[in-house]
């Protein structure tokens, strides 16, 4: 497999920007290729048509759904509702010709989860039974000892057990599933390194989609190396693609030495910026991760497409 660099749809603000990138690197004769996003709609999907053949994969649920997939639910109806919109996200993909379906595998709740932020903040808020782990209300950032707890631990189980068969619905569409590592936060699953080697070692055929800005904030609450825990995950082989992009997040120096200590105020924050622009050594991991063999980088920072793509491209290369 050729190494290719893609860019997320959410760099973008509209067609007519997609159109333009793409005209600019046809025209200097360097390849662009695509990850459709989790909040283009059916009519969006109709209109992005030129991307057939440009796109590598699809980040679930696309087309976007009023709920997020949330095989980490113990209520039937969900994860049956869960497995359509996945099928549906892996039609897309073999539509537009990309292989590979990113998905957020699961959470702590049995409810179904909004896929827009502001009822899926409200909902979190609203979920009392784990107030009691919240370290950092803004954001919803929980403490260190949550990921050990019994209510995390079995749904985690829970969603393994549901996941089992998502790779073969994956497959049927010739398509591969990559899950996806999330923020510390109140609620979400697969926060840890060890989590996405358990989900390896228990389902077959189901790979990773490494997040470098979701595992530096991860490594900062949890205080583990943040490039041993990138090669440690590269060494399993299943690792599909990856998510590019930097956050200023900062937590002391934990990644380094974990006797050391910091006066400075704790910022765990999501940013999704360029992936020059923030406090993880994403060109260290990148490195680590083009030499263990990995071939799919998407950048998924929310500005600066362009310049992102060039500069990736200079760092790692394409084939």
């Amino acid at each position: 497999m050729p190494l290719k660099i893609g860019i997320s749809l959410v760099a973008f603000k509209n067609i007519d920007s997609v159109e333009s990138f793409m005209e600019y690197f046809e025209d200097n004769n360097i390849p662009s290729y695509f990850e459709l996003s989790y909040t283009l709609t059916k009519k969006d999907i109709k209109t992005l048509a030129f991307l057939k053949g440009k796109t590598l994969s699809v980040h679930a649920p696309c087309p976007s759904t009023e709920y997020y997939p949330n095989f980490g639910s113990s209520n039937s109806e969900i994860v049956k509702n869960s497995f359509e919109t996945l099928k549906k996200s892996a039609e897309t993909a073999a539509d537009f010709g990309g292989d590979i379906v990113v998905l957020h595998p699961g959470y702590t709740l049995d409810v179904p989860v909004y896929s827009d932020y502001q009822k899926r903040k409200a909902l979190l808020e609203e979920n009392k039974k784990e107030q009691e782990y919240i370290r950092t209300k803004e954001g919803g950032i929980c403490k260190p000892e949550y990921v050990k707890t019994d209510l995390y631990r079995n749904h985690i189980l829970t969603t393994v057990e549901n996941l089992k068969h998502a790779a073969e619905v994956c497959e049927e569409r010739g398509v591969s599933l990559a899950i996806e590592n999330l923020n510390p936060r109140i609620t979400y699953l697969f926060q840890i390194p060890d989590d996405l080697i358990f989900a390896l070692e228990n389902m077959k055929d189901i790979g990773v989609c490494l997040d470098l800005g979701h595992l530096w904030i991860s490594s900062l609450l949890y205080r583990f190396n943040y490039l041993k825990a990138v090669k440690k995950l590269a060494e399993t082989g299943r690792v599909l693609t990856v998510h590019v992009h930097n956050n200023y997040s900062e937590f002391g120096e934990p990644s380094i030495d974990k006797q050391k200590t910091s006066n400075k105020k704790a910022v765990f924050s999501d940013d999704h910026n360029p992936f020059w622009m923030g406090n993880a050594p994403i060109d260290d991991a990148l490195k680590v991760l083009k030499n263990s063999g990995v071939k799919r980088f998407i950048i998924e920072s929310v500005t600066e497409p362009k310049k992102n793509l060039l500069r990736l491209s200079r760092l790692i290369g394409q084939d």
